[in-house]
């Protein structure tokens, strides 16, 4: 059996070889790649509290406000840029709670996934 590219993923739990991209199912990875071989390991959380990223969620919510104040000055909808403010804010809330859980693969599940023990 031949494979294009080989995936190698290794955390605290298992070490994972794919023929498919090793995805996470918490925390934040680092792709190292070399030739066809991609390794990927978890990296450590962010260590930052939760009320450190409540404030910092707050501060970026604070400045959109403004700014979806400007444009609907500017004469674009209120909606729209209630919209994509509350999108852009939700996104940075998710991804700061997500860098500060440990890293964990997934393992692949799908059909026709190759996974070599």
């Amino acid at each position: 059996m031949e494979f294009g590219e080989l995936h190698i993923g290794v955390d605290a739990e298992k070490v994972v070889v794919s023929a498919y991209a090793i995805k996470m199912r918490s925390g934040r990875a680092k792709r190292i790649r070399t030739g066809s071989v991609t390794e990927v390991v978890p990296v450590a959380p962010s260590g930052r509290s939760r009320d450190d990223r409540i404030r910092f969620v707050s501060q970026v919510a604070l400045v959109l406000l403004v700014l979806s104040a400007v444009l609907s000055a500017l004469g674009i909808p209120g909606w729209a840029a209630a919209t994509g403010c509350a999108a852009l804010v939700g996104f940075v809330a998710w991804e700061q709670n997500r860098a500060a859980r440990p890293g964990r693969l997934a393992l692949p599940r799908r059909e026709g996934d190759h996974v070599l023990w």
